[in-house]
């Protein structure tokens, strides 16, 4: 069988088997990239501009909040634009806390939210772990689909029309040019989001093949250790400002507690240059002197990880301006055509060729 009419059998029935996995993904993606607009309808007060951020606040909130919820608390983020609001991960769910009085404005499970369900389903396919390593390899393979579909375009090339988009029917014809040729126009941000997906989900293996084209060492480093022989409470101010000496350009983005038996506070910050929305620098804290045990600033990291750092921001919309806000929308929406557009394609296909042996 000559290789171009392999790939297309491969690529016309590996499209049939993932499209309807592909189509999950491109409308609960395309739908999380207004999760903060989504936020605001449900709590109008996160509109408001949160009061000034200052380690006295924080060190306020962080306590307030672990008498809240105590030891289910996993990382809190601190108020960013948008959402003025600490951001609390919990063991079993999540919750927003008021910046102005530490009230609970919210708590849930993610299956009683619909941006949890969102979340949970492009994130993990409601699978857990098993669904999570299910979505990388999905990225993969749609990269591996987008490119094979460039190869097959290619040699009829002249035949690409505006008017394809027009669907103007369901017959296989019409239906075969709207996927193809939606497809090639789509498929530069189709294969960014597909690739920066599984680069996400398989950060260690990508990071390390980053590092490798950049001729970059991996900039890996193992957190360290400190114990504590019972609980370690929240931050105090003094923790908080040690922990913002240590990166004085930078902005705290989270904090996560010590799991059970460790004392070491873990601080993420943002600090200016940095791409990643959530800030990649870190500062660790022992919590029994107050001793800064390791900072890392994200702007002298390899190459290879500076690389990394781009790839959540770039798939969850985290980068640039409203411009590519609409660019990925618009990208989600056609991807989810290109996904039904080829299964109806392929059922259309072979109901035509069980009628076509059924009459001889």
């Amino acid at each position: 069988m000559p290789f171009r009419r392999w790939l297309r059998t491969l690529h016309r029935y590996a499209g049939a088997v993932i499209s309807a996995f592909i189509l999950l993904l491109a409308v609960s993606g395309g739908a999380l990239i207004f999760k903060d607009e989504i936020w605001r309808l449900q709590y109008p007060e996160l509109a408001v501009v949160p009061p000034a951020e200052t380690a006295a606040r924080h060190a306020s909130a962080f306590r307030a909040i672990e008498q809240t919820f105590g030891d289910r608390i996993r990382m809190i983020r601190t108020p960013r634009e948008g959402v003025a609001a600490y951001h609390v991960y919990l063991d079993g769910g999540e919750a927003l806390v008021s910046p102005a009085n530490f009230s609970v404005i919210d708590e849930w499970a993610w299956y009683g939210s619909l941006t949890g369900v969102l979340a949970e389903l492009h994130i993990h396919l409601l699978a857990g772990t098993a669904g999570r390593t299910a979505v990388g390899t999905l990225g993969l393979l749609l990269g591996a689909m987008a490119l094979s579909g460039l190869y097959l375009w290619w040699p009829v090339r002249r035949q690409f029309r505006l008017q394809s988009l027009a669907l103007a029917g369901l017959g296989r014809a019409f239906l075969l040019r709207f996927h193809r040729d939606l497809g090639v126009l789509a498929l530069p941000l189709v294969l960014l989001f597909g690739l920066t997906g599984a680069g996400v989900v398989f950060s260690g293996s990508a990071e390390a093949v980053l590092s490798m084209l950049l001729g970059s060492e991996n900039g890996a480093e193992a957190a360290p250790a400190a114990s504590a022989p019972g609980g370690v409470p929240a931050p105090g101010v003094a923790m908080i400002a040690r922990a913002q000496a240590a990166l004085p350009d930078g902005r705290l983005m989270s904090w996560s507690p010590p799991r059970a038996g460790s004392a070491v506070h873990y601080f993420r910050f943002r600090v200016p240059g940095e791409i990643h929305p959530n800030g990649r620098s870190t500062v660790y804290v022992d919590a029994n002197d107050g001793s800064v045990l390791q900072r890392s600033d994200a702007r002298q990291a390899p190459r290879g990880t500076r690389a990394m750092h781009w790839l959540y921001p770039l798939h969850a919309v985290r980068a640039g301006g409203w411009e590519y806000r609409l660019l990925a929308a618009v990208t989600a929406l056609a991807l989810a055509a290109i996904a039904c557009s080829g299964l109806l394609g392929f059922i259309r296909a072979m109901s035509r060729g069980k009628r076509s042996r059924g009459a001889a």
